[in-house]
């Protein structure tokens, strides 16, 4: 019987041909090791700039799933209820979404038509992270003063790790703090949502709903004003429902409108939104949300709802949206 080659051989001779097709630049090939321990480096190699860097954070996403699995034995995994291995393995998913998103180009190269990348991610607890990123100069940071941020618990676990409530905006889907961006996926966006009651407005509709149901929203006002209604994904898209409705002192109002619609739909997959009721004494330019009749738009301006409620009365709701298996 003919015998394979060894495999050692085997890997040698495929080596040589990729060798004869690329020649990797030394840094590449090296390996290097982290600077910290906390660090993780990928590599990755492509034709195509993107494909590079795809591999390089696919090399990092590997090396973090392994790390976060080898914590529980083969037999462990194995006899734990479905639950426990469900928490798992979302773990081990936000972990690997997050780092596609959350990573640092420390080398490129371009050689013999091929890219070669190198990524570097902090594999820290992501308040961790923010603090060793920002270095010393956190101390000297600005004071956050938003009342309602200073009830979220993304602002209390900083304040935790810092001491104090540093001032942050969020940006599309990116929390900044300083000169610094950190990417926040929906576990971090949704961190920014709390429900806050208010003696002016009152917000009334489930608390959790399978995904396909259909609810309205209602609001109770006991001031006169303009009232305007949002919408706040954890995806960071932000939608307006209600623009600048004039309401009197006890004014009831439903949305949708039951006499026409059937109520909104809740998405067709999980997820943590927020809806925010504002109450203005004026008129505000709204212009720049997208209405959610034209929500194939997509806006994502919590900021600017933030400043909004720095000058008008509120009331926030979350709603939790659970996807029938």
């Amino acid at each position: 019987m003919h015998e394979g080659l060894p495999l050692k051989l085997l890997f040698l001779f495929v080596f040589f041909l990729l060798d004869c097709h690329a020649n990797p630049p030394s840094w590449f090939l090296e390996n290097a090791t982290p600077v910290n321990q906390y660090e993780i480096i990928g590599y990755g190699s492509g034709e195509k700039l993107f494909e590079a860097k795809e591999r390089a954070k696919n090399d990092v996403a590997l090396t973090l799933s392994t790390h976060i699995q080898s914590s529980i034995s083969i037999s462990e995994y194995s006899n734990i209820n479905d639950h426990m291995r469900a928490e798992v393995n979302q773990t081990i998913n936000s972990s690997s979404d997050l780092i596609l998103s959350d990573v640092q180009v420390t080398r490129k190269s371009f050689a013999n038509g091929m890219y070669y990348v190198a990524v570097k991610y902090v594999n820290l607890p992501f308040y961790k992270k923010i603090k060793n990123e920002l270095g010393v100069n956190y101390k000297n940071l600005q004071k956050e003063e938003n009342p309602y941020l200073l009830q979220t618990f993304l602002l209390n676990n900083l304040h935790n790790e810092f001491g104090f409530f540093p001032k942050i905006k969020i940006y599309e889907n990116n929390l900044i703090i300083s000169n610094k961006s950190f990417s926040l996926n929906k576990t971090y966006y949704s961190q920014l949502f709390t429900n806050v009651n208010s003696k002016k407005i009152i917000l009334s509709f489930p608390s959790n709903l399978n995904s396909g149901d259909n609810y309205f929203i209602n609001t109770s006002v006991n001031d006169g004003g303009y009232l305007s209604l949002f919408q706040v994904y954890d995806s960071g898209e932000t939608l307006l429902l209600l623009e600048n409705q004039h309401v009197e002192k006890s004014d009831k109002i439903q949305y949708p409108d039951k006499k026409f619609y059937e109520g909104l739909q809740a998405y067709d997959e999980s997820s943590e939104d927020l809806t925010i009721a504002l109450l203005c004494n004026e008129k505000k330019d709204l212009s720049s949300f997208t209405l959610i009749e034209n929500q194939n738009s997509k806006t994502t301006l919590f900021n600017e709802i933030l400043n909004l409620m720095n000058k008008c009365a509120y009331a926030t709701k979350k709603l939790n949206i659970k996807k029938e298996q």
